[in-house]
């Protein structure tokens, strides 16, 4: 029998210098939970990035010009079909869970 989960990942959103950067961090957590890219590069590439976040599944946000962000493309909900819970998934969770009580955010 499996001990149950202290935390569980929904969802993740990632931002980076670019969005190549900030895909390629999401697209690691994908198996694991809903995940999705914060798009600041400039709108000629958004194109871009909308499309290789629609082939992987993960979604993507865009700051309007009064900053407010607006999902661009919806992200795949929940873990990926064909992942099965495994070991890691288990450390993973682990690791988010020491990072919460060092941050402070669980009492």
């Amino acid at each position: 029998m499996r001990a149950p989960e202290v935390v569980k990942l929904c969802g993740v959103l990632s931002s980076a210098r670019s969005w190549r950067s900030a895909l390629s961090g999401a697209s690691r957590l994908r198996g694991f939970c809903s995940t999705a890219v914060i798009a600041t590069s400039p709108l000629a590439q958004e194109e871009e990035c909308q499309l290789e976040c629609k082939l992987q599944g993960v979604g993507m946000l865009a700051a309007d010009s009064g900053g407010q962000l607006r999902v661009v493309e919806p992200a795949r909900r929940g873990r990926s079909p064909q992942a099965r819970r495994r070991t890691l998934d288990r450390w993973v969770e682990e690791l988010v869970y020491q990072e919460l009580i060092r941050a402070g955010a669980l009492a």
